[in-house]
């Protein structure tokens, strides 16, 4: 079984500061929150034929400004998207570092590990998509397929590509590797 522990991801990743980290952690943790799930929580994994559950801890309250916070649904799914994308990607792939990708890459993330000089070595990209509550226009499956297209136009297309799409309500994952 995998973990999340939003604690552990506010104290940051390799490549990605504990500032980033938290702010990451509260989004997650509200967009849980508020389709009232509470830590402990399972998510499922759907990691090509398998499924796979994921346990997802938190021990900090959010701030009562958190609901002025997160005010913008769209931004709020995305980052809390993130907080799950990270953490479980780099338990899955064994990819120990993370990097945000600049505008034009058409993919989110790098993923790699370090040399032994502390240098980061970009192996892998990642793209990252999230969905507060599916329905049948919106479905992760449909919005992997997007998401595909989308990394099809990245010039590093020739790397292995990861997509996570993550769903709230009911909470589950999808993760493809193209």
């Amino acid at each position: 079984m995998f973990k999340i522990d939003f604690d552990e991801l506010r104290k940051g990743l390799p490549g990605f500061t504990p500032t980033a980290g938290s702010f990451l952690a509260e989004a997650a943790i509200y967009c849980l929150e508020s389709c009232s799930h509470k830590t402990g929580v399972k998510l499922t994994l759907h990691l090509e034929d398998n499924q796979e559950e994921v346990l997802v801890n938190w021990h900090s309250e959010l701030s009562p400004d958190a609901p002025s916070t997160w005010q913008d649904e769209q931004e709020l799914v995305e980052y809390a998207a993130v907080g799950i994308a990270l953490p479980l990607i780099l338990q899955v792939t064994g990819y120990s570092d993370v990097q945000r990708a600049r505008k034009g890459s058409s993919v989110d993330f790098w993923l790699g590990k370090r040399d032994e000089h502390d240098f980061p070595i970009l192996e892998a990209l990642l793209e990252v998509s999230g969905i507060l509550k599916e329905n049948p226009g919106n479905t992760m499956n449909a919005r992997a397929n997007q998401k595909k297209q989308q990394v099809m136009r990245s010039p590093y297309r020739n790397l292995p590509v990861f997509i996570i799409v993550v769903e709230f309500s009911k909470p589950k994952a999808k993760l493809e590797k193209l």
